[in-house]
C-alpha cells in the first residue's frame, strides 16, 4: 500500500547544502527513509502473516533504480526514483498497477489465499498495519528521546507576556501597528486560553493563533484571548496580522506581535559600562529606571527610547539578593546608513534597499572596510537579496562610475538628468554579472541611529528536562489534526500552499542533524503524521481501501472490479497532481528560504563598525 509523505513543518536552511555533510545525509536516510520503511514493513509483515500474496516491496515510486528478487519467496525488493513514499504491491487486495508496475514473472512463490478467500478482517489488518507500525515506531522513539536530557529555558513553560511590539513587520519594509498592542495586551499579562482552548506555553499560543479560524464581520482574522493579571481575568478580542514568512511562495501566518517573559541573565563585556558599574556575570537585571523588565526585547526598546548617554539605573539580582547600580552608557551607532531606491522598469516599479557591507560577509573586523553595496531586506525580480551594485552610469555614452559607498551613489545620482535612464552593473549572489537599465523614481538616504550601549550579553537561564513521551505524542497528534483542520476550514488562513514536502523535510533533518533529541522528536511527528494521513478515507491511501472494503462488506457484494479500478485511477491521478504541486511549491519555498537566510545574514551587518568593535571586546 502506498505511504503518502507530505506534512507541514517549518523551517530552515538551503536544501542545496544537504549534500555538504554526510551527517545530514545520514539523518535523512536513517530517520525519514526509516519512517517510510517502517510503514511499508507493517503492510509487508501483516500480509505475510495473513497469507496474502506480496509481489514487491518498494521504497519510493516510479522507475525502479535497484531491484533484488528473492529466490525463496519470489518477492522483489526495490529502491525507486521518486522518494515521496513507498508501497508494498498486494494485487489481491487492491490493484495499483499505475504506481506499482506489472506483476513480475514467477512472483510470490508459495501458498497464498485466493482473492475470494481473503476476509474483511484480513483486509483491515493488512491495510491498517502500516499506520500501526508508524505509531509503534513513534512510541519507541518518544521513549528514547525521553531518556535524553534536553537543555531548555527555565521559563519555557509560560504564557506570560514579556514584550508587546508596538509595530509588526508584515513583510520586508512594511510595518503595521502591533495587533496585541492595539488590543491592549500588556507586559506581564498571562494568556490562559485562545478562543476558549487552554494553552500551556508560548509554543501552544503561537500555534493556536497561526491555525485559528475566527473572523470578524468584515472577514478579517480574529481571535479571543483569555487574559489574567493582578486585576483579574478578561476576554480580549485581537485581530492577528498575516505576516509573510516566504515571499517566493506567498506563505503567510497569523501573528500577534508579542513575546514570552524571559529572565535577563547577563555576562558583562570587559571594560563595558555595566562592568565598570560593578555588574558581574550571572547577575539578573530586573528593572531599568524603575521599569520592570519582561525580556531582552523590552529592555532594548527602553534603551532605544532614551537619551543615549543619560545615566541608567539598573535593579538586579545577585544570587537572590536585590541590588542596584547606576550605569553610564556609551552612545553607539546601532544601524549603518542605508539607501532606498525606487526604479521604474516600464512594466513595474522595484523598490531596492541598499546596505554597505564588507566584501567578505563573515569578516566583521574593523580592518574590513564596508566598501561593497548590496541589496538587502527585500529582494526583487532584478535585485535579489545579496546582489552587489558594482557601478552606475548616468549617460549611455559615458563610462560607469564604480561604487564604494552610499556617498558615491548619492553623488552620481545627483548628476542624473530628469527622467533619463541610468544603468547598473550588478553581480548576483551566484556570481553572474549583468547590466540593467531603468529610470529612477526616488532616492532616499536613511541615516544611522544612536542608542545606549551598556556592554552586556544575555545568557538565558536554562535547565535540563526530560520531555514526557506522552506529551511528545499528544502534541504530534494535535499538530497533525490542526494542520488538517486548517486545510479544510474556510475560516483558516492555512492552505494547500503551506504544505511542505520532501525538500523542506530534508532541510529540517539537515538542520537538526547535530542533535539526536531533535532528530528523534521530528521523526515522532513524521510517523504520527504518516499514520493519520494514510488512514484518511481517500481512495489510493490505506484508509480509502479500508473504506471500499467496508462498503463491500455492508453491501454484501463487492463493487465491480471496473468500478473499483476507475475510482482508484481517478484518485491516483488526483494524488499525483497534488504531490507534484506540493513538490514544485516546496522547491520554490526552499529557494525563498535561501533568500530569507541571505537577508538575515546581511542584516547582521547593519550594525556600525564601532558597535562591532564594542561587542567583540
Amino acid at each position: 500500500m502506498p505511504a503518502a509523505a507530505c506534512f507541514r513543518i517549518e523551517g530552515m536552511e538551503s536544501f542545496l547544502s544537504l549534500f555538504s555533510t554526510l551527517q545530514g545525509i545520514a539523518a535523512i536516510v536513517i530517520f525519514f527513509g526509516g519512517s517510510i520503511f517502517v510503514h511499508e514493513l507493517g503492510h509487508f509483515l501483516s500480509a505475510r502473516w495473513r497469507g496474502i500474496r506480496v509481489i514487491r516491496f518498494s521504497i519510493g515510486f516510479g522507475p525502479r533504480l535497484f531491484v533484488w528478487k528473492s529466490r525463496r519467496s519470489g518477492i522483489e525488493y526495490c529502491l525507486s526514483l521518486l522518494p515521496l513514499g513507498g508501497y508494498v504491491a498486494l494485487p489481491d487486495l487492491a490493484s495499483m498497477s499505475a504506481i506499482e508496475g506489472g506483476v513480475p514473472e514467477g512472483s510470490a512463490i508459495g501458498n497464498f489465499k485466493k482473492p475470494e478467500e481473503i476476509t474483511y478482517l484480513d483486509r483491515v489488518i493488512v491495510l491498517s498495519a502500516g499506520a500501526v507500525f508508524n505509531v509503534l515506531f513513534a512510541v519507541i522513539l518518544a521513549f528514547v528521546a525521553w531518556a535524553i536530557p534536553m537543555e531548555v529555558a527555565a521559563d519555557a513553560n509560560t504564557t506570560q507576556v514579556g514584550n508587546v511590539s508596538k509595530t509588526l513587520a508584515v513583510e520586508p519594509g512594511v510595518e503595521i501597528p502591533g495587533p496585541a498592542f492595539e488590543a491592549g495586551i500588556e507586559i506581564f499579562d498571562r494568556i490562559v486560553a485562545v478562543d476558549g482552548e487552554p494553552v500551556d506555553d508560548f509554543s501552544d499560543l503561537s500555534l493556536a493563533i497561526a491555525f485559528g479560524t475566527g473572523r470578524d464581520d468584515a472577514g478579517a482574522p480574529r481571535a479571543v484571548l483569555t487574559v489574567e493579571n493582578a486585576a483579574g481575568t478578561r476576554e480580549v478580542a485581537v485581530s492577528p496580522a498575516l505576516v509573510a514568512t516566504n515571499a517566493r511562495v506567498g506563505d503567510r501566518l497569523r501573528r500577534l506581535g508579542m513575546e514570552p517573559v524571559q529572565a535577563l541573565r547577563i555576562v558583562p563585556q570587559e571594560d563595558g559600562a555595566a562592568a565598570k558599574a560593578g555588574l558581574l556575570a550571572g547577575d539578573i537585571i530586573t528593572a531599568a529606571d524603575g521599569v520592570r523588565l519582561g525580556n531582552v526585547s523590552h529592555f532594548v526598546e527602553i534603551l532605544r527610547s532614551r537619551e543615549a548617554t543619560a545615566p541608567l539605573r539598573l535593579d538586579f539580582l545577585r544570587e537572590g539578593e536585590a541590588m542596584t547600580a547606576v550605569v553610564e552608557p556609551q552612545a553607539i551607532v546601532r544601524l549603518a546608513p542605508t539607501a532606498v531606491l525606487a526604479l521604474d522598469f516600464g512594466d513595474e516599479v522595484q523598490t531596492v534597499h541598499i546596505l554597505p557591507t564588507p566584501l567578505e560577509l563573515e569578516n566583521i573586523s574593523l580592518s574590513a572596510p564596508r566598501d561593497t553595496l548590496r541589496t538587502y531586506l527585500a529582494g526583487t525580480k532584478d535585485f535579489p537579496v545579496g546582489t552587489i551594485i558594482d557601478a552606475v552610469g548616468v549617460d549611455p555614452q559615458s563610462a560607469f562610475v564604480p561604487l564604494k559607498s552610499l556617498e558615491d551613489l548619492a553623488g552620481t545620482l545627483s548628476l542624473l538628468p530628469e527622467k533619463k535612464p541610468l544603468r547598473f552593473v550588478l553581480t548576483y549572489p551566484d556570481g553572474n554579472s549583468k547590466v540593467l537599465a531603468g529610470t529612477l523614481k526616488s532616492f532616499l538616504l536613511v541615516p544611522g541611529k544612536e542608542e545606549s550601549h551598556i556592554g552586556v550579553a544575555f545568557h538565558p537561564l536554562t535547565e535540563e528536562r526530560h520531555i514526557s513521551p506522552l506529551d511528545s505524542l499528544v502534541k504530534s497528534v494535535d499538530l497533525t489534526f490542526r494542520s488538517l483542520a486548517g486545510l479544510v476550514n474556510p475560516g483558516s488562513d492555512i492552505g494547500i500552499g503551506h504544505m511542505n514536502g520532501v525538500f523542506s523535510i530534508g532541510e529540517v533533518y539537515y538542520k537538526f542533524s547535530k542533535s539526536l533529541y531533535l532528530l528523534l522528536s521530528l521523526t515522532v511527528i513524521i510517523n504520527v503524521n504518516l499514520a493519520i494521513l494514510n488512514l484518511l478515507p481517500v481512495p489510493v491511501l490505506d484508509g480509502g481501501h479500508i473504506l471500499i472494503a467496508t462498503v463491500n462488506r455492508l453491501r454484501r457484494r463487492p463493487l465491480g472490479l471496473k468500478t473499483q479500478a476507475s475510482i482508484t485511477m481517478v484518485f491516483m491521478f488526483l494524488l499525483f497532481i497534488f504531490m507534484a504541486y506540493v513538490l514544485l511549491n516546496d522547491w520554490a519555498r526552499v529557494r525563498g528560504n535561501r533568500e530569507v537566510d541571505r537577508a538575515a545574514n546581511l542584516e547582521r551587518f547593519e550594525y556600525s563598525n564601532e558597535y562591532l568593535k564594542l561587542i567583540k571586546k
